[in-house]
């Protein structure tokens, strides 16, 4: 048995989160999680001696080094100098400081969320880490049946999305995971501009329109497929003007899903075994 330090425990942030952490929980239960901590700018942590191994749930965080990811990869640092396995799963990694090659040199394993991630590191950090989508679509929620819905909305990264229609507003921040998924399922589509929403509607198998966000995780996450669905800057259409979005690029997410459905998931309990 393992005793895993689990550093970026987001699970207090929304459901989307929430579910990663219930994924990665459940893929370690054989193993001891000694202690958690969120992500932060200085995350104070000693008792090297009693950990096995620090597993790093790098989300949506390491990137353009952000206080919390020099925090992030400050308490790696100090891991590895006390000799204790490093693993870093499930993150963008994005405009980073060229100084924390010393860390992901050193790591026992690295994988990230989307392919733009996944090529940076290779030019600018001479690594190439594994691929898998969020491992908030490891597992997927029994379908439930609901009122349906033609199109709903969730958040933009700042806010609550505002639109020049009426229409249902489906959260991760107002419904736990499991809802969510199941909303979505009952939707037509949908428009969001967070990263976790987009998962859900992936989870879902509904289409939507995506509003790019603070980083490249969601236009990375799509570009991963190699298919053309695009992303905005700004969502200001009418609802005539979404119908035939969704007419128009009704094929590409059957392909997109298509592409979902065949993607390996990340094997935690076995990154963990090795060590």
């Amino acid at each position: 048995m393992k005793r895993v330090f689990l550093a970026n425990d987001t699970h207090a942030y929304h459901s989307g989160c929430a579910q990663v952490i219930r994924e990665i929980r459940s893929q370690l239960t054989e193993h001891k999680i000694i202690h958690t901590s969120p992500g932060m700018y200085k995350i104070r942590y000693d008792d090297w001696d009693i950990v096995d191994v620090l597993l790093i749930n790098g989300e949506g965080t390491l990137h353009n080094n952000r206080p919390s990811a020099v925090g992030i990869l400050d308490l790696a640092q100090r891991a590895q100098a006390h000799n204790v396995p490093v693993v870093l799963i499930n993150t963008v990694w994005q405009n980073m400081d060229i100084k924390w090659k010393s860390v992901t040199d050193k790591l026992y394993y690295w994988s990230v969320r989307d392919v733009l991630s996944q090529e940076y590191a290779q030019k600018e950090f001479n690594r190439l880490p594994d691929f898998y989508l969020d491992l908030s679509v490891n597992t997927l929620p029994s379908i439930v049946k609901s009122a349906p819905v033609d199109i709903a909305t969730g958040n933009t990264f700042e806010s609550r999305l505002v639109t020049r229609f009426t229409a249902q507003h489906h959260s991760i921040f107002d419904n736990n995971w499991d809802d969510f998924v199941n909303k979505l399922r009952n939707t037509d589509m949908y428009i969001s501009g967070r990263f976790h929403e987009i998962m859900g509607a992936c989870a879902a198998q509904t289409p939507f329109i995506a509003i790019r966000g603070n980083s490249w995780k969601i236009e990375g996450m799509i570009h991963s497929s190699g298919i053309a669905i695009p992303t905005v800057d700004v969502f200001d259409y009418t609802k005539t003007q979404v119908e035939e979005y969704f007419t128009y690029y009704r094929g590409h997410f059957k392909d997109f899903y298509n592409w979902i459905n065949s993607q390996q998931k990340l094997d935690i309990l076995s990154i963990i075994n090795s060590i």
